[in-house]
């Protein structure tokens, strides 16, 4: 019978082809999953906040609203024009300028514009155009509006002082009471 021998033993002094292939298939192996995992964990990660910025997106959004229509002081609009859907009112909510405002949203081809100017100071959905600043895309933004036992569409529009505004975008509904008249700090 014949003995094995091993490549290893007498006076062999290197690698044979066939073992330093193996050696590279096997690094190669190794680093194809270590870059997989990397690559797998980033888009994780990248994923994770987009969904962080959307979620911060849509409570900044929730916030402002709601403060600024439960500052609602009087004048209150809604109108379905061809270049949008409108919303304005006068508020003691501003963002940009301090006490008494006028604030405008405006929603048109997926977005929601915002504008904001002093009390008083011109018709209140009106806005010059260099104030106006996007405040975002979304799919959809639908506003309602509850006075004397009955919603108002926005197709219908809406003048004067609600009881109750429900404001529909994306996944989100509020409906927020409205307490005109008082000034929030």
């Amino acid at each position: 019978m014949k003995e094995f021998t091993s490549v290893f033993t007498g006076n062999n002094k290197g690698f044979t082809l066939l073992e330093t292939l193996l050696v590279f298939f096997l690094l190669s192996l190794v680093f194809g999953t270590v870059l997989t995992l990397f690559h797998t964990a980033g888009q994780g990660a990248l994923t994770r906040q987009q969904e962080a910025e959307y979620l911060n997106h849509q409570a900044f959004l929730s916030y402002r609203l709601r403060h600024q229509i439960e500052g609602f002081l009087r004048s209150f609009r809604m109108e379905k024009r061809k270049d949008g859907l409108y919303m304005g009112f006068i508020t003691s909510f501003g963002e940009i300028y301090r006490g008494v405002v006028q604030v405008r949203y405006r929603y048109q081809g997926n977005e929601l514009f915002y504008c904001e100017k002093p009390y008083p100071y011109g018709e209140i959905l009106s806005c010059e155009e260099n104030k106006e600043f996007s405040l975002g895309t979304l799919k959809d933004f639908r506003i309602k509006v509850f006075r004397n036992d009955r919603w108002w569409s926005q197709a219908e529009g809406f003048s004067g002082r609600p009881e109750k505004v429900e404001i529909q975008w994306e996944n989100n509904r509020m409906i927020i009471p409205v307490r005109a008249g008082q000034v929030l700090k």
